[in-house]
């Protein structure tokens, strides 16, 4: 017959003691790990979600329609005029308006943003060109109220972001992640290389490879992913190395058509021959960046932000992301890649 007394003390002798915690050299202090854990569930309350396109102008032409002091835009793409409108009456009310584009992108033919530069410096808006001594293309897309809210977008301010694509953004009111954004905008407008390694949102060229890596590699059950661009080798890499230790990967990726070709074609054959589960949409473009990890357990987070994984995004351009921890947020997400997902 089973002894469960002599087996429970058979366990409890040959137990040790004690078991210190491993630590590898990059893991930070329990007490900092803790901190930082905090820290992030904190401005993740303060977070909202925003999906394209059902979420549509709104949220956008609200916090600009609310401003009483300033609106700060960093914009990649933009000839929206709903949006255009409300930025100019900002301006004639008394709100201080900036705005940074991006004029040296080859992918507009034409690039709408001259001409939108324009039309709003003469209806009262500060423009100016993203500076090509600090990074070879400003991709970031934000917008910042009164320094006391910003949308961190995955979209560009362009009408077709509203009806045909698969976008996120978030909105946070976290006091640390909105002086963060706001101090960097101010400059990136002076021309100043402002160094965010330390940030906790997701700035390229500064810390986004090391953030969106590290989420990856920590995921122990499961990642989601949407992405416009399969092409960072070490990106790649790093999601066949979750699916060897068990973590079961999704990734949704936009057709990129060039010349009649799928230029993600390659990178998808490549995360499809390590285990990656990876298709591509179909009813919408997927032009959304994020990533979530561990959905689900006490670990999830997820990130939405500018950045594609390619090297370029990642160590060059200037981009910006943010991670929640928020459950709306996470829930959000889940719910609508279930639904592109079972559909593609």
């Amino acid at each position: 017959m089973f002894n469960r007394t002599f087996f429970a003390a058979l366990i409890f002798i040959s137990a040790p003691l004690f078991r210190a915690p491993a630590f590898s050299a990059d893991t930070p202090p329990l007490p900092a790990a803790r901190k930082q854990a905090s820290e992030r569930r904190i401005a993740s309350s303060r977070h909202t979600l925003l999906v394209q396109p059902a979420s549509s102008r709104g949220p956008i032409l609200e916090m600009i329609n609310k401003a009483q002091r300033t609106l700060d835009l960093v914009i990649y793409e933009m000839d929206d005029t709903e949006i255009m409108d409300a930025m100019m009456n900002a301006a004639k009310r008394g709100v201080k308006v900036r705005a940074i584009f991006d004029v040296r992108s080859k992918h507009f033919i034409p690039n709408p943003n001259p001409a939108t530069m324009k039309t709003l410096a003469a209806g009262g808006v500060s423009v100016k060109e993203a500076s090509a001594a600090l990074f070879p293309i400003t991709h970031q897309k934000t917008l910042v109220a009164d320094n006391s809210a910003a949308i961190v977008m995955t979209f560009n301010l362009c009408p077709d972001y509203f009806g045909g694509t698969r976008d996120f953004g978030i909105r946070t009111t976290d006091p640390n992640e909105v002086s963060g954004i706001a101090r960097t905008f101010e400059d990136d407008w002076n021309g100043k290389a402002y160094k965010n390694v330390s940030s906790p949102l997701v700035w390229s060229p500064d810390n986004a490879r090391k953030k969106l890596l590290g989420l990856i590699n920590s995921a122990a059950a499961t990642l989601d992913i949407y992405s416009l661009e399969v092409k960072d080798k070490e990106v790649v890499s790093a999601l066949g190395a979750a699916v060897k230790r068990g973590v079961k990967v999704r990734l949704i990726a936009a057709r990129l058509l060039e010349g009649g070709r799928d230029v993600n074609a390659e990178g998808l054959a490549r995360v499809r021959e390590a285990g990656v589960l990876a298709k591509s949409m179909q009813t919408l473009f997927v032009h959304g960046k994020m990533i979530m990890a561990d959905y689900g357990t006490p670990s999830a987070s997820v990130y939405v932000g500018s950045q594609n994984f390619s090297a370029s995004s990642l160590d060059r351009n200037r981009e910006l992301g943010i991670i929640s921890v928020n459950r709306e947020v996470l829930k959000g997400i889940k719910d609508v890649f279930d639904s592109d997902w079972d559909a593609s």
